[in-house]
């Protein structure tokens, strides 16, 4: 990690175990690196993925919407490997 200093940034804690590695560090720190060298842009992925989230929220879709409508997909997922459908 040469030219690289440590930081501190709050993080969930699952994200902090996901970056139990020095390796997974190091690649975040790039990510990071970069976003941050573009101005705070984020990845363009992430950007359209935004927009869409916000479109959605717009139309009336809800995190609770989103919810049940997994929870039915992962039910008749259950259902089909049971041989129920």
């Amino acid at each position: 990690m040469d030219g690289m200093i440590e930081v501190s940034i709050p993080v969930e804690p699952a994200v902090a175990a996901a970056l139990d590695s020095p390796q997974k560090r190091e690649a975040v720190g790039r990510a990071v690196s970069r976003m941050v060298r573009r101005g705070g842009e984020a990845h363009p992925l992430i950007a359209a993925m935004e927009r869409l989230s916000a479109e959605a929220a717009r139309r009336g879709l809800t995190d609770d919407i989103v919810d049940q409508e997994l929870a039915a997909y992962k039910a008749e997922q259950r259902a089909r490997a049971n041989g129920a459908g």
